[in-house]
């Protein structure tokens, strides 16, 4: 939702008696692509299983394997599953957060080797003129 300002509102809460709080991301030990996500309300987290679902997306005029994934989210389990199922695209905000967090640790790793390459390439310079 925007203001008529413009600026970003977060939707209201659905459920006065029980305040959002910031949705948490852990990786599960010893399972891959498989995370532990706390729901907004503070309830006890839900298991997110990102290699669930396999499905073919077409995009660009090319079919392509994609994964949706699996929650053990209320939501998932009782609306989103039986779409998914049947072929369609869709994630609940617990499989979303999962993916938000693979992209954003690749995105740090990423800035991390360039920055590494950057220092060498600078200290390769330094000792090229110095010599």
């Amino acid at each position: 939702m925007f203001s008529a300002a413009g600026h970003f509102m977060p939707a209201t809460n659905d459920k006065p008696d029980k305040p959002k709080v910031h949705m948490t991301v852990e990786p599960s030990e010893g399972e891959s692509w498989v995370f532990h996500v706390s729901s907004e309300h503070g309830e006890a987290p839900y298991r997110v299983d990102l290699e669930s679902y396999p499905i073919r997306v077409l995009r660009g005029g090319q079919w392509h394997r994609e994964f949706v994934g699996e929650c053990a989210c209320p939501d998932f389990c009782k609306r989103k599953r039986k779409l998914v199922e049947a072929g369609q695209l869709v994630r609940c905000k617990h499989i979303n957060a999962a993916l938000l967090y693979i992209a954003g640790r690749a995105v740090w790793e990423a800035v991390a080797a360039q920055r590494k390459r950057q220092a060498h390439l600078r200290l390769v310079k330094s000792i090229a003129c110095t010599a």
